[in-house]
């Protein structure tokens, strides 16, 4: 058996299946059929050649399937080949230079015959053409710093086969050993909605699962993955995680869907454009309010008008007498796009309010600390520090870098502390605020020495050792729910490096 064909071999939801029998539609299934959905090399040099099958229906109160290949020239056949989890796979043998035709049976747990469907594979021994290239983006969905879902691009569009990288993400969350149903996930995912992983097409996914760990993988651990795709887009997923030394991989099979399964998804369409259509309400709830949002509007008109044509030419795929499975697919995609371009907004919409936040935070801090500077800001390096910080929050606003502008606020309010705290009034003021709310203090006993400290402190007018006992006291009040909240939460997945 290959490497690919041991290793998590997933395939791209657009992997051309060439001569391959069309999965029977609802109207001529056979209750009696073992459905398969195979994938395997037309043509190819060498004598032994990957076929993988998936089990798409089965009889129903079938517990279990063997499946059996054999050569029609009786030169090799495969024994019987038990399916797991709707998976199977084996490497078949062919005669040089000349056509082989291989006949497919199938039976159940007691021995009884099935019917699958197709009967038959046939692979040519030759030359093999070069491959086109990747038709879509792959890559894997990661959980960013805003804790918002979106997909890191592996290999571009039109990427060159066969392809390999290596990249290194980070644990998301602890996982602990032997703790059921708990894993860190690696989704794979084919499409071009980087901001809406389910907008796309799913690959597969690879979980590294808490059973199969040693040791815990600590959030943060480094996850080193390596995903190669070969010319017949086979996919293999390898998993490293070096603080506890251990490699994952999963056997996952995705062949490209089926004509049937095409068919039943389009029905999903009528839910989706109701869904389409609630999002375009409540964005243009938020360009009505935002006077600035006149590209979102026009963006919102050009969506609107897809969705009309979406649901007129549902409308017509729904009243056709005959289902054809590449109209259904274009009526799903003209709907997964949509769903793309409104996530896309969604996510600008997103940003432009965290940066009209921060820009209100900076208003109001570089007002009350103009307010201090000004009126107690006893020495000329205060208020050039307070010059420079102006001139710096003016610049990053027209360059929209909110990174910089947050921490220019931190740094005005800083400065605001540092010159309040030079004050004996204030310092006087924040010690009787604290000492009024005594009880909220989490050790009331500290806190009744502290203050006591402090009394004796201001009596002495010594300032420095007043700062240091008001400084003991805030240690000593409850975290806030937010922050305790803060603190517990962490979420599945891998994130950026």
């Amino acid at each position: 058996m290959t490497v690919v064909a041991r290793g998590a071999a997933i395939y791209a939801s657009t992997l051309p299946l060439p001569k391959r029998t069309n999965l029977p539609t609802t109207e001529n299934y056979s209750e009696s059929e073992v459905v398969l959905n195979l994938a395997y090399e037309p043509v190819w040099a060498e004598t032994t050649t990957l076929v993988a099958g998936k089990v798409e229906r089965k009889p129903k109160g079938t517990q279990s399937i063997e499946i059996s290949i054999q050569s029609e020239s009786n030169h090799w056949d495969s024994g019987w080949i038990p399916v797991k989890d709707d998976y199977f796979e084996f490497d078949a043998y062919l005669l040089e230079d000349t056509t082989n035709k291989f006949w497919i049976y199938a039976r159940d747990e007691k021995g009884n015959d099935l019917t699958p469907n197709p009967e038959k594979i046939i692979i040519r021994h030759g030359l093999t053409l070069s491959e086109p290239p990747l038709p879509h983006t792959i890559g894997v969905e990661v959980i960013n710093n805003d804790r918002k879902k979106e997909i890191d691009i592996i290999f571009s569009r039109s990427t060159p086969l066969p392809a390999f990288k290596n990249i290194t993400y980070t644990a998301k969350k602890t996982l602990t050993p032997g703790l059921n149903d708990d894993y860190l996930a690696i989704k794979i995912w084919e499409g071009e909605n980087l901001a809406d992983p389910e907008a796309n097409n799913i690959v597969g996914a690879l979980k590294i699962r808490s059973e199969e760990i040693r040791r815990p993988i600590p959030e943060g651990a480094d996850i080193e993955i390596s995903i190669e795709i070969s010319t017949s887009r086979l996919m293999k997923v390898q998993a490293f995680v070096p603080v506890i030394g251990q490699y994952f991989q999963e056997r996952v099979y995705v062949p490209k869907e089926s004509e049937d399964i095409v068919v039943e998804k389009v029905k999903e369409v009528d839910r989706e454009i109701d869904n389409h259509l609630e999002r375009i309400v409540n964005l243009n709830e938020f360009a009505q309010e935002e006077s600035s949002a006149s590209n979102i509007k026009k963006e919102l008109n050009e969506i609107r008008m897809k969705l009309e044509e979406l649901t007129e030419e549902n409308k017509r795929y729904q009243n056709k007498s005959s289902n054809d499975p590449d109209d259904a697919k274009r009526v799903i995609e003209k709907s997964k796009e949509i769903r793309g371009d409104l996530s896309r907004i969604e996510n600008d919409i997103s940003v432009k309010r965290k940066f009209s936040i921060v820009l209100r935070e900076l208003r109001e801090y570089r007002a009350i600390t103009q307010e201090v500077v000004t009126t107690w800001g006893g020495t000329s390096i205060d208020k050039k520090e307070f010059e420079l910080l102006n001139y710096e929050a003016d610049k990053k606003v027209d360059e929209e870098n909110e990174r910089a502008l947050i921490k220019i606020t931190k740094d005005m309010d800083n400065l605001r502390w540092r010159i309040l705290f030079e004050q004996d009034w204030y310092i006087r003021q924040v010690f009787e605020e604290l000492c009024e709310n005594r009880e909220s203090f989490v050790n009331i006993q500290e806190s009744q020495r502290l203050i006591a400290l402090g009394q004796g402190a201001i009596s002495r007018g010594d300032g420095d050792t007043l700062k240091e006992i008001i400084k003991g006291l805030w240690e000593l009040l409850p975290k806030s729910t937010v922050q305790a909240e803060e603190e517990e939460r962490f979420e599945p997945g891998i994130k950026r490096k």
